[in-house]
């Protein structure tokens, strides 16, 4: 090779160092500035991955024989020439969701968004309790004040309650009533219930010292003790009537109950007056002890079925008995001074079944029907 070529050859590859030197002097001048900005950490040196240099392509290609040698361009690449890879970015926080494609389902792996969302004011169904849609006014009130003593009772499935009537009061209950309760009477006061119409007349207490009772209609009248009082249950056609006290000190009382039952659980004393008419009902006097009418008595009774289980004593009582059809009367004892006189309702019945125990020194017969 002549030394013409050899020149020109050592030109060209000084010419190519010279450019390559060129193209990484701003990258030389970078590094140079990072590391006086950024301070040396502590971990040694050689502990840290070496950053691996890119591989860079000779720039001197040996020249195959007998071919001519030509000059190589070295301007930098245009990074615009390049086809940039494509980018996936990541979401950003705030950026618009790209839509969801239609018919997918979505499933959302938060545990808590899992969760049904429930409203509290819907979380239980209460049930309410169904309510009167019956108009305020005109619903009827349970008791209505008429005047000073007189009031109206509208409730025929309820019930009610009077306190102590005392100090010669006069009260007087109108209307309609399932169960009627009276605490007690007393001081020569009056209870009217001769326009009421009840299931249940319940006296809790006694009725003393004078005080009258007038009782309308009702099925059931419970009476405690009667103690110089009257109690006029002449109207009251009820199916049971329970005498659970005594009846004491010349009171008067008067029941009926045409087709039911009446019982007296403690004695007649002292002067009562005792009127029951159960046609075709039941009258039962059972008594404490061996002793049921004492002293003075007058029972006028009229009953298809009657009976005394404990004696009739005392001077100057008085007993009258009216026997209907197909009667019956069992009669314990009878004491020595009392008049005890039965007949039938009608002279056409026949004869009633009589059970009488001793009854030495007492009148003691069947007597005529009276004619009408």
């Amino acid at each position: 090779m002549s030394r013409e070529l050899w020149i020109a050859a050592a030109l060209i590859v000084v010419a190519i160092v010279g450019v390559a030197v060129v193209a990484n002097l701003p990258d030389f001048q970078k590094n140079q500035e990072a590391k006086k900005i950024v301070a040396p950490e502590s971990e040694p040196v050689a502990l840290l991955p070496k950053k691996e240099e890119p591989t860079k392509p000779s720039l001197l290609v040996p020249p195959k024989p007998d071919t001519p040698i030509r000059t190589m361009e070295t301007s930098p690449i245009d990074p615009k020439s390049e086809v940039p890879a494509k980018k996936i970015d990541e979401p950003k926080t705030g950026d618009k969701a790209d839509p969801e494609p239609k018919g997918i389902a979505k499933i959302d792996t938060d545990p808590k968004k899992n969760d049904p969302v429930v409203d509290p004011k819907k979380e239980i169904a209460k049930v309410e309790p169904k309510k009167d849609k019956t108009p305020e006014s005109t619903k009827p009130d349970r008791l209505v004040q008429v005047g000073e003593n007189l009031a109206k009772l509208n409730d025929p499935d309820g019930e009610f309650a009077v306190k102590t009537i005392y100090g010669a009061k006069h009260v007087q209950f109108i209307g309609q009533i399932k169960t009627l309760r009276i605490t007690d009477i007393n001081e020569r006061s009056t209870l009217d219930l001769s326009q009421l119409v009840a299931d249940e007349v319940i006296f809790n207490g006694n009725i003393n010292s004078g005080s009258k009772v007038i009782l309308g209609q009702a099925k059931t009248l419970h009476l405690r003790d009667v103690n110089q009082s009257i109690v006029d249950a002449s109207a009251l056609g009820a199916r049971q009537i329970v005498v659970a006290g005594s009846v004491n000190a010349g009171s008067t009382i008067k029941l009926h109950a045409p087709k039911g039952t009446i019982e007296f659980l403690g004695e007649i004393n002292d002067r009562s007056q005792v009127e029951i008419s159960a046609a075709e009902g039941k009258v039962v006097f059972k008594g404490r002890g061996n002793s049921v009418v004492n002293g003075g008595v007058k029972l006028l009774i009229t009953a298809r079925e009657l009976e005394f289980t404990g004696a009739i004593n005392g001077p100057n009582t008085e007993v009258d008995v009216t026997l209907t059809r197909g009667a019956a009367m069992n009669v314990w004892r009878i004491s020595s001074g009392v008049r005890f006189h039965y007949r039938k309702a009608d002279p056409s019945d026949p004869e009633p079944r009589i059970d009488a125990g001793p009854t030495a020194g007492a009148d003691f017969r069947m007597v005529a029907t009276p004619k009408k």
